[in-house]
């Protein structure tokens, strides 16, 4: 898989000191996955989740750092690419509010 904006791993691992490990790791398995489908992601990570937000698309969401964060991204199993979308602390996610910013998502 290609990951589109490793920057904001990078940004998001500076912000968040306790978290830059497990980032570091989901990039490594991100860049050197081929996954097909949902099913396919969660046999290397069982936390993997899928979440709808307001457009109807669905976004996939990793538990990072022992439950603490979230990594929102979309996958686009197609063309093999993970846009990164949001990094956001367990009460920042189930506040819901991410959804909203997301409502628009297109075709990157």
């Amino acid at each position: 898989m290609r990951v589109i904006a490793t920057k904001r791993l990078r940004d998001y691992a500076a912000e968040h000191g306790d978290a830059e490990s497990a980032l570091t790791f989901l990039e490594k398995i991100f860049e050197n996955a081929t996954w097909h489908n949902l099913r396919q992601v969660r046999k290397y990570r069982k936390d993997a989740g899928l979440v709808a937000v307001q457009s109807g698309r669905s976004l996939q969401v990793f538990n990072v750092h022992e439950n603490l964060y979230r990594l929102i991204v979309h996958i686009h199993f197609d063309t093999q690419q993970i846009y990164i979308r949001e990094f956001l602390t367990r009460d920042e996610y189930e506040s819901g509010e991410w959804k909203h910013r997301n409502k628009e998502l297109i075709d990157e």
